[in-house]
């Protein structure tokens, strides 16, 4: 069989030598993505670290500032066990504006876990909860007395639930133009899954989940967002700290 041999190799370039180019092809479109990320941080005057250490080489963190000066921290991280339709976190935090949770904004139609409570919760159980984690109490503390604020934009109001402790800012966190943002974002980013902010003892949180790593407009947007957010929700919260052992382990990971 003469041509065996030929035929052979040339099925495994095909089999083999595909996947293996495309594969490069991606991984020196993602290095040039990142390339872009970097400068376009540095020319702002921001701080971009690759963080080498998850074993993702599209990993990275940003620290930086808004125009009115609140300190940001940005970094990406991967889906959570169970998630369905993304695998990468886009998360920003304010740490400057953390304080008790009085505030959430989340999708309807997959609540965040850290924002659902199955059946009736009662006081020992709070109690216990508390010394874990008060930033799990908190939560709970949210979902019992807290209102809900619509924007205005129906398509929003229809996916979105914003949530705030009775007692705050007649103002809405969200109005319409700031919905209309959240819903509709530029056809250059990355298509988001869903997008999440909430406050807690931490920091002022605002999270875009991506079926993929972001670009650099897929940033842009989320500052956007974050900031404008940061304009609209109460300032002066009263402040707790961290409080309980998970509390204090995941603010030695935040770091």
């Amino acid at each position: 069989m003469p041509y065996t041999i030929p035929l052979a190799c040339g099925m495994f370039l095909v089999v083999i030598g595909l996947p293996v180019g495309l594969y490069g092809l991606l991984a020196r479109n993602q290095r040039r993505v990142i390339r872009e990320i970097r400068q376009r941080a540095q020319q702002r005057g921001w701080t971009f670290h690759r963080r080498r250490w998850t074993g993702n080489p599209t990993s990275f963190r940003i620290e930086g500032q808004t125009a009115s000066s609140v300190k940001w921290i940005l970094t990406t991280n991967g889906s959570e066990a169970g998630s369905q339709g993304w695998s990468v976190a886009l998360h920003q935090r304010f740490p400057s504006l953390a304080g008790v949770t009085d505030v959430a904004i989340a999708p309807r139609d997959s609540i965040d876990a850290r924002l659902t409570v199955t059946g009736p919760i009662s006081p020992n159980v709070a109690s216990k909860i508390a010394t874990m984690s008060g930033t799990a109490a908190g939560v709970l503390k949210l979902l019992r007395e807290a209102r809900e604020v619509p924007s205005c934009n129906d398509a929003f109001d229809k996916a979105y639930r914003v949530l705030m402790l009775p007692g705050q800012t007649s103002r809405p966190p969200v109005d319409s133009a700031l919905a209309a943002s959240i819903m509709d974002w530029p056809t250059e980013c990355v298509a988001p899954h869903s997008t999440l902010f909430w406050r807690d003892p931490f920091a002022f949180h605002a999270e875009v989940r991506l079926p993929g790593p972001p670009n650099w407009a897929t940033i842009e947007h989320l500052l956007t967002l974050g900031e404008t957010l940061i304009a609209r929700i109460p300032q002066n919260v009263e402040h707790t700290a961290p409080s309980g052992i998970v509390d204090r382990l995941a603010a030695g990971l935040m770091r």
